[in-house]
């Protein structure tokens, strides 16, 4: 919810008061504060007959969205179709402890249930009980559905849990790690198997909980990206850690991964305990900015890159140096993009070779372009024409100039219809490094074990933590 309210990401005033407004009471069950709509006397008022023209939008709206999709995604489409059906089925528990085995299958033969359901959307399950001391006994668990992956159905399940019931009554461990990227799984298994044992170890070295939580964090992520078993340049894994004891209840997170803690006796009292490490937090962002990474949707790095690339980037980018853009400037730029009309005299032949030859050494030039990164880019732009305060200002990717310097790239393309806008509906800020000629590493965390190409530009394995 966080991101419905985010300056730069987040939803429009008057859509975010018609969302608070609808779900007032909803949101504030769920612990969100509205931003727009004070107390319920301020909930929009709707009579039956707008209710029911909205009911009529609402499905002309999913309709015409379904037949897109299948047209567009026919696999997704199919996948939506058997989602839909899964959950209008009633729930079924399996047993307390079991696995995909071929006594599983055998009695998936005969269970009509069971039948709609593909190995990839069973959940490995696991239960426990264990003492507190002082409150008695407690039960834990956990249960683990990986993701359905249209491209790649069979993809391993990335995601990991520990559970360590203490048998001294007093401390007990319990961890998840969603593991991304191609070495996923082994990252979250390396945290699962190493990040507890670490963790005790700190104790027993007369370290706080919070320090030892950390210490445990760091260390973990050094022997994931020195480990030759896992490659994890570009895979790593989320953590979140509670650590219960009789007086108290440790949280500890890095990533977007969460924690949310209810009361049995007080069905209406459930509370998040993370504030998600991701691009919706300035304070993160600047971090990533600082350490020289770029922040902007996907859509706006393939747009911006491919533009910059082109003969007249640079003329663009003298331009935002300049800090001037001129009206005839803009004629100019526009003549340049349009082609000119070729004529049929000798005259004209030769002219017409000339630019055909020169559009051919420029489309090698934009093709060696686009394997620059895009600090190289900004640097490599013609410098000021003009005598200006601007002219012997260098390119600092140590802050947030080249994010800034992008931002006006794009900001004037979008003015001058050079590239189309993202939509607000589909903007999601991802994290891009600056210099790297690849389109790397594009995660929208902030932080995480392992991704050694994200943790070049501010992505951190420190966790966060509270009591």
């Amino acid at each position: 919810m966080a991101k419905w309210k985010h300056p730069l990401t987040g939803l429009k005033k008057d859509d975010l008061r018609v969302i608070e407004s609808l779900a007032y009471d909803a949101m504030k069950y769920f612990g969100y504060e509205a931003a727009h709509v004070e107390n319920p006397c301020d909930v929009l008022q709707f009579t039956d007959a707008q209710l029911r023209e909205f009911a009529i939008l609402n499905k002309e709206g999913v309709e015409e969205m379904i037949e897109k999709l299948k047209e567009e995604d026919r696999a997704d489409y199919n996948r939506r179709v058997h989602q839909s059906e899964v959950l209008k089925m009633s729930a079924k528990r399996l047993s307390k402890r079991w696995s995909i085995d071929d006594a599983f299958r055998a009695a998936k033969k005969t269970d009509t249930i069971l039948q709609k359901l593909n190995d990839s959307e069973l959940m490995e399950e696991y239960t426990e009980e264990g003492i507190l001391e002082g409150f008695g006994t407690f039960a834990c668990g956990a249960s683990s559905q990986k993701g359905y992956y249209p491209a790649d159905p069979m993809k391993e399940n990335q995601d990991s849990f520990d559970i360590r019931i203490a048998n001294d009554a007093q401390n007990h461990f319990f961890g998840v790690f969603d593991g991304h990227g191609t070495d996923g799984g082994r990252c979250s298994q390396l945290c699962k198997s190493t990040i507890g044992d670490l963790y005790e170890e700190q104790l027993t070295k007369g370290r706080t909980t919070k320090v030892a939580i950390m210490n445990a964090h760091i260390e973990t992520h050094g022997i994931m990206t020195k480990s030759a078993a896992i490659n994890a340049e570009l895979s790593g894994t989320t953590s979140v850690i509670a650590y219960l004891n009789r007086s108290s209840l440790t949280i500890a997170y890095a990533g977007d991964s969460a924690a949310i803690i209810g009361s049995k006796s007080n069905r209406r009292s459930p509370m998040l305990l993370t504030n998600s490490h991701d691009l919706s937090r300035p304070d993160e962002v600047a971090r990533i900015e600082r350490k020289g990474g770029v922040v902007m949707s996907t859509e706006e790095y393939d747009k911006i890159k491919a533009h910059m690339t082109r003969k007249n980037s640079k003329s663009l980018a003298r331009s935002i140096l300049n800090k001037s853009l001129h009206s005839d400037s803009l004629h100019t730029l526009a003549a340049h993009e349009r082609e000119s009309i070729p004529r049929t005299d000798s005259v004209g032949k030769q002219a017409q070779s000339q630019r055909d030859s020169r559009r051919k050494k420029s489309t090698l030039e934009d093709s060696s372009h686009f394997h620059m990164s895009l600090s190289d880019l900004m640097k490599n732009s013609e410098p000021p024409r003009s005598k200006s305060t601007l002219q012997s200002q260098t390119l600092d990717t140590t802050d947030h100039s080249l994010n800034q310097s992008l931002r006006n790239v794009i900001n004037l393309a979008l003015t001058n219809s050079l590239i189309s806008p993202v939509p607000d509906q589909s903007y999601v800020p991802r994290i891009w490094s600056g210099t790297s000629a690849e389109k790397v590493p594009g995660c929208a965390f902030t932080r995480s074990l392992g991704d050694i190409v994200a943790h070049k530009i501010g992505v951190t394995e420190k966790p966060s933590s509270s009591s």
